[in-house]
């Protein structure tokens, strides 16, 4: 969340960051609520401009709404630096693009932006033809209809696809209740992303 602070304060707040951070979680805390009641995510951008309304009421609206897209870039991009891929992971897709195996990406995940950038970023964007990220969804995995979002886009019958994910509940569960065949990767190590930085 420094990074988001960071960025407010070149802008012009002048609270701690301690009283920051109490406004920041009360508003990601209620969106937490409305997710988990609705099965559903919210864009990062939408949480953003909520917090710099509050904290710039003064501000035109305009203002606000670019001030909030520069915080949330900047959370981001710390955020995706952090995000390290596994080392056969260009291996294993420059494999299976060589056999004609369509590719795409379901995420559940608050910024579809910043996903594709990170994607492209850390160059395998171009193995994937589609981008399938929660916040854009009315649904987030494990329900069934992300997974058939991406077969759709792919043009594939769930019983000849494969979902490859490193979550029980959200992946394996999620591809087997649409009747896709799923892949469990087991890390040795726990990753987690931050909610906001």
């Amino acid at each position: 969340m420094n990074s988001e602070y960071n960025v407010l304060r070149e802008y012009g707040l002048d609270i701690s960051f301690d009283e920051y951070l109490k406004v920041d979680d009360s508003i990601f805390e209620k969106y937490a609520e409305l997710e988990a009641k609705t099965n559903r995510d919210y864009p990062d951008t939408i949480k953003c401009g909520e917090l710099v309304d509050s904290l710039f009421p003064e501000k035109p609206s305009g203002w606000r709404s670019d001030v909030a897209a520069r915080a949330n870039k900047a959370f981001w991009d710390v955020t995706t630096r952090n995000l390290v891929l596994r080392d056969e992971a260009f291996d294993s897709l420059t494999a299976l693009k060589s056999m004609g195996v369509g590719l795409g990406v379901v995420s559940n995940h608050h910024n579809a932006k910043a996903l594709v950038d990170h994607l492209a970023e850390a160059g395998i964007l171009r193995y994937f033809s589609h981008v399938v990220a929660s916040s854009e969804m009315e649904f987030r995995k494990p329900d069934p209809r992300i997974f058939e979002s991406s077969l759709s886009l792919l043009g594939v019958r769930k019983e000849m696809a494969v979902f490859v994910g490193d979550s029980i509940e959200y992946d394996i569960e999620g591809a087997r209740s649409t009747g896709m065949r799923s892949i469990l990767i087991v890390d040795d190590y726990e990753r987690t992303l931050p909610r906001n930085g």
